[in-house]
């Protein structure tokens, strides 16, 4: 029965991290179409169908290795939404609304689960419970994870749009060291110390203990 338990459990944290990142990368495509860009449409993604958004690696292999281990941190992504800046008006600010707009769903989606928490209809302890806190703590970090400016997160095309021309060619120039300052973060507990605040901050502003709900749902 415990074994059993958990199977459940990591079922329903990967369920919640699909739906997640499946949300954050729509909302992209919506956005890019609504600024004048169909190549999410042509390449049939923008659907809410899970199937076109996977990505084997970041929506299936990292996840699962991530729940066998029994990470407290559960990460992932899904197949990024293809962009022709050519068809945008003004790519350089369109590329920030669309950059801006999966976290601002993941936050979002932390908000809607917030206050499906703050309701207190689930009852404490049981895994509906879990379910929604996992929910809120899983898309705080994903909003918070993409908002890094560092190539090819989101963050970077936030912060491309908002530098200087001359600055924009400097930037450029660490794309390809991009991946190996994020495999440092990871390693080093630098990208804990930079979601961890979020948490905290977004328990006193709503006044919800989420964080010990939503790691049991990870065994812990």
């Amino acid at each position: 029965m415990g074994q059993e338990l958990l199977l459940l459990k990591a079922l329903l944290a990967y369920v919640v991290l699909l739906g997640s990142v499946v949300f954050h990368e729509y909302f992209h495509a919506c956005m890019a179409q609504r600024l004048g860009d169909n190549s999410p449409a042509l390449r049939a993604r923008l659907t809410l169908d899970p199937r076109p958004h996977i990505d084997k690696i970041g929506t299936v292999i990292l996840p699962l290795i991530v729940l066998i281990i029994g990470s407290p941190i559960l990460i992932g992504w899904a197949k990024p939404v293809p962009v022709n800046v050519y068809n945008l008006r003004n790519p350089k600010k369109d590329m920030m609304l669309i950059g801006a707009s999966g976290p601002l769903t993941n936050f979002a989606l932390a908000f809607i689960f917030t206050l499906l928490f703050k309701t207190g209809i689930f009852p404490a302890g049981s895994l509906a419970e879990a379910f929604i806190a996992f929910t809120i703590f899983l898309n705080l970090i994903l909003a918070t994870f993409n908002l890094i400016p560092l190539p090819p997160l989101d963050g970077s095309h936030i912060l491309f749009g908002l530098l200087p021309s001359d600055w924009e060619r400097k930037y450029i120039k660490i794309q390809p060291f991009a991946i190996y300052i994020l495999i440092f973060l990871v390693f080093t507990g630098i990208l804990r110390l930079i979601i961890f605040p979020v948490f905290y901050i977004w328990t006193d502003l709503f006044n919800i203990n989420f964080i010990t709900p939503a790691l049991t749902l990870l065994g812990r």
